[in-house]
């Protein structure tokens, strides 16, 4: 049998099909032939990973082995996305100096035009001489910055910038689509990012405020800048946390585009009812459908919260951790998330009324959820129900047979050493209810305050408590977004 031969744009089209996260399959393409290597190798080298953290000096082996002579003919116009992290290790001051060193100069290397993405996240700011190799870049399409914990602190080398958008022309970021920014604390690092949080294409923004100020004394700094541009935000996806929304309306328009939004999360952003009354008032039917709100404060009449819910028909995921509830208004709210019945994935409620300093959880009575029972798509559940742990049995007419994991709190109960034992026959019981065809593996248990670390226990193959690798499959679910830190 004769020698099989493809012509060159099969080839290419064989190799686009592959995801450019395969890099196993990318890999052995760019071994196969010399072909197959000239379309598989931009694909698996289009992104630079340099980790910091690692006491092999691995990062910084790899930015020396790039610059070697002859090896940046063909990676200069391959890579399109950098990324930096050194979060959790402290890294010396001469080390900073030969990273930033080495990093501006694959930088500069990098063909002009062709880096989509940069992303820094280590622990300690970029020197000069990276922010002045990036600024070549300026078809940046996606921007990452998280600020160091204490950008004022002195620097023995006096190369330390205090943030990335000081020394970044505002032409930089005409192109940008996606922006974060995290750990944020001053003023002076917001005033310098409103040219980047300005550019007009923008349809991603993640803006997380420092959690070591007090919002309440601190908020002008924290407050979110004007958009310079006139036109209409084509903003699809806020991602807002410890930002002032207090005087949130007449930057209305220029953020939370009606029309657009697909995506909001506010999490302890004080004044956040002000953007729920805006589009609550908004004519037609949200297109949102992601919806997460976090809050402690109180916020006084709920209504504007529910009627903006209501109008988001077509919600996959929603989680509200909210206060200012009473027993009337959680049951008000459930016919507003069930307007999404239809599309609902991940339903997670943690409701409190502010009676008290600490605010008072709010328990949902068993009746008032079976509608529920035909949120045909729903995947993940996590609610408050008023009833004993011995009762959990009795939660099966409000499961949809389509739930995988499911988040339920009770009022307040002592765990002791019995629990887990007590715990597991209740989820046994809870199981052996449940209808032939149900999707529950994953339950975790515990009550609204977190008064104790919930438990977590898996139903298959025998009901048992989660422990070691099995936890770290709580961390795939959204329900991790109210105990991320137990998690």
């Amino acid at each position: 049998m004769g020698e099989l031969y493809l012509p060159l744009e099969i080839l290419q089209y064989i190799v686009w099909q592959v995801p450019s996260g395969d890099r196993v399959t990318l890999s052995r393409l760019c071994l196969a032939s010399s072909s197959l290597y000239h379309f598989a190798a931009p694909r698996l080298y289009r992104s630079l990973y340099l980790n910091f953290e690692e006491r092999g000096r691995s990062g910084l082996y790899l930015l020396n082995t790039l610059l070697r002579p002859g090896y940046d003919a063909r990676w200069k116009k391959w890579i399109k996305s950098v990324n930096v992290t050194a979060l959790k290790n402290p890294v010396e001051i001469h080390e900073r100096q030969n990273v930033c060193g080495s990093l501006a100069k694959v930088l500069n290397k990098i063909e002009r035009g062709s880096l989509d993405k940069f992303s820094w996240g280590a622990c300690f700011a970029p020197h000069k001489q990276v922010v002045d190799a990036l600024v070549k870049h300026k078809k940046l399409r996606c921007l990452q910055v998280a600020f160091p914990f204490d950008p004022h602190r002195s620097s023995d080398d006096g190369e330390e910038t205090d943030t990335i958008f000081k020394a970044l022309p505002e032409e930089n970021c005409h192109h940008l689509e996606s922006l974060e920014i995290r750990k944020a604390w001053t003023k002076e690092q917001m005033t310098a990012a409103a040219k980047a949080i300005g550019s007009p294409g923008l349809k991603n923004l993640t803006l997380h405020m420092s959690y070591f100020f007090d919002w309440d004394l601190e908020n002008e700094f924290s407050r979110l800048p004007p958009r310079p541009n006139d036109e209409s935000s084509k903003l699809a996806l806020i991602d807002l946390s410890g930002i002032s929304l207090c005087n949130a309306l007449p930057i209305i328009d220029s953020y939370f585009n009606p029309s657009t939004l697909r995506k909001l999360e506010l999490r302890d952003c004080v004044g956040y009812e002000n953007v729920c009354l805006a589009l609550s008032q908004h004519l037609g039917v949200l297109g949102v459908e992601e919806l997460v709100l976090i809050s402690w404060e109180d916020c006084g009449d709920v209504s504007n919260i529910i009627r903006f819910v209501a109008k988001c028909k077509r919600l996959k995921v929603l989680c509200l951790d909210l206060s200012s509830f009473t027993d009337e208004g959680i049951l008000k709210l459930i016919p507003a998330f069930s307007e999404s019945s239809k599309t609902l994935e991940v339903l997670s409620l943690c409701l409190r009324n502010n009676q008290n300093w600490h605010g008072e959880s709010l328990y949902y009575p068993l009746k008032a959820l079976h509608v529920m029972k035909s949120f045909e798509n729903l995947r993940e559940i996590g609610m408050s129900y008023a009833i004993h742990p011995k009762d959990l049995y009795k939660i099966v007419p409000t499961l949809p047979p389509s739930v995988r994991a499911a988040d339920l709190r009770f009022p307040w109960i002592h765990w002791d050493a019995e629990s887990t034992g007590l715990m597991i026959s209740y989820i046994s019981a809870l199981a052996e209810a449940l209808p032939a065809g149900n999707s529950l593996t994953h339950v975790i248990v515990g009550d609204n305050d977190d008064s104790t670390d919930p438990l977590a226990f898996k139903t298959i193959p025998t009901v048992h408590e989660m422990a070691g690798k099995e936890v770290r499959e709580l961390r795939e679910l959204r329900l991790k977004c109210f105990r991320s830190d137990w998690f």
